[in-house]
């Protein structure tokens, strides 16, 4: 064989099995070292960065134009405002003949307008009517008032009409206690002379 000193399986007689062992000892302290050297540099991804606003200006002052000064204006000569008088029982029936009258018609658009109408002036009458008449009989003409609303809304037509003859009835009695009512009494303490 060439000279070569080889054992009975053909292996280099010694130098071969050294050389062997010497490459593979080798590559495991290499690769040691680098899983080592790996660890050591954690591979970590940067925080993110936020995006920042861009910086803002302050809006450009621009110069107002000189204007010369108006003119001073003379107010407008005022008026005392026009008084309304208080409503009174004649006004409520007014009112109610007005309804009366739409709902004859069979025109429930213009009762149930009519019917507000009433409402307001009631509202009116009330703080207005307060010692003349009877508590009771202001609570039974707002809730006749209320109910005739209602039907009106319903087109009760036999309702609406009772509540109607009701209300008038009411606003009769108002008159009367009107026409009665004593004049205005003194203040207290003192007398009249």
């Amino acid at each position: 064989m060439n000279g070569e000193n080889r054992n009975e399986g053909g292996n280099r007689n010694g130098n071969g099995n050294a050389t062997t062992t010497r490459i593979v000892v080798l590559l495991i302290v290499i690769l040691a070292i680098g899983g080592i050297i790996a660890g050591s540099r954690r591979l970590t991804r940067p925080a993110p960065v936020r995006p920042r606003p861009a910086p803002t200006r302050p809006a450009p002052v621009r110069p107002t134009p000189t204007r010369p000064a108006p003119a001073p204006v003379r107010p407008a000569p005022t008026r005392p405002a026009p008084t309304t008088p208080a409503p009174t029982p004649a006004d409520l029936k007014r009112d109610i003949d007005r309804v009366k009258a739409a709902v004859d018609k069979n025109d429930w658009t213009r009762a149930r307008d009519e019917a507000s109408t009433l409402r307001r002036t009631w509202a009116a009458y009330r703080g207005k009517a307060g010692n003349l008449v009877k508590s009771a009989d202001l609570t039974a003409f707002e809730s006749k008032v209320n109910k005739l609303i209602g039907d009106v809304g319903l087109k009760n037509k036999s309702m609406v009409d009772k509540d109607l003859s009701d209300l008038r009835k009411l606003a009769d009695k108002f008159e009367a206690a009107r026409t009665k009512a004593p004049p205005t009494a003194p203040a207290p303490g003192t007398s009249r002379r």
